[in-house]
């Protein structure tokens, strides 16, 4: 089944989104299998991002592997919410 998730980082700029996505997509891991849907959006300083996966374990083996692997730039941080 698939699922939705939304991510809510402390102060992401747009800046820092493109930086972090050309970084991964240079590396080759973006798009992850199993992401069907990535959207970010909002107002700069206050960016929003969205996904829809085709499971719940295909995000946490992305999750558990992008955590093992890229470390988030310094600049960006989560927002648990």
């Amino acid at each position: 089944m698939s699922v939705v998730t939304r991510f809510a980082p402390a102060s992401l700029t747009a800046q820092q989104y493109d930086d972090s996505i050309s970084r991964i997509q240079e590396a080759g891991d973006f798009p992850p299998d199993g992401l069907d849907y990535h959207v970010c959006f909002g107002a700069d300083g206050n960016l929003r991002v969205s996904e829809i996966w085709d499971s719940r374990e295909q995000f946490e083996r992305s999750v558990s592997a992008s955590c093992r692997c890229s470390p988030r730039p310094a600049s960006i941080r989560a927002n648990r919410r």
